[in-house]
């Protein structure tokens, strides 16, 4: 028994046919295509902008050391080390007399690698507001290069928390 069957059921038997296929093909092929290339872009994305960042970075980084050799060249890292600490001193004095913070205590740290700067563990008593100016006008210093090798706050639970600051500061002149 032969199947026959008019023009109008062949059409319909083959158009269902390639519908079947279709489906087939972008159930197993297509459809887990389209989602790795989701995947990708989004990983394409995320690895885009750790790029961006990273490069900021490196522009910043890049921009102090600029400050550092201009430093060097003026000659201001040939003060003996007594010098530099004092020079240094007087700036974290400004600094701390213009933000109102409480000095509680400064203690030189000793470097096993001389690096041209001198090193500071400070412990200070505040608010974060007192802590923002201080901040601010350390970082404004023409001729001193801050960084901040840490930063410990404990303190809070209230509207105008009472903090203790602990910074290792490292200068440069």
């Amino acid at each position: 028994m032969a199947l026959v069957g008019s023009n109008r059921e062949k059409i319909l038997m083959m158009v269902t046919g390639g519908l079947a296929v279709f489906y087939v093909f972008y159930s197993f092929m297509l459809s887990p295509m389209l989602d790795e290339r989701a995947k990708l872009k989004g990983r394409l994305s995320q690895g885009t902008t750790e790029l961006k960042l990273m490069e900021s970075k490196i522009k910043a980084l890049e921009s102090v050391e600029k400050e550092l050799d201009q430093a060097r060249s003026k000659r201001l890292l040939t003060m003996s080390d007594g010098e530099l600490s004092l020079n240094v001193l007087r700036r974290l004095a400004d600094a701390t007399a213009a933000s109102d913070l409480t000095l509680l205590r400064v203690k030189p740290v000793e470097e096993k690698e001389k690096n041209n700067g001198v090193k500071f563990e400070l412990n200070y008593a505040g608010s974060y507001q007192e802590l923002n100016v201080f901040l601010k006008r350390l970082f404004s210093l023409d001729d001193v290069v801050m960084f901040i090798d840490s930063m410990t706050i404990k303190g809070g639970g209230t509207s105008l928390p009472r903090l203790d600051i602990g910074l290792q500061v490292t200068a440069y002149l």
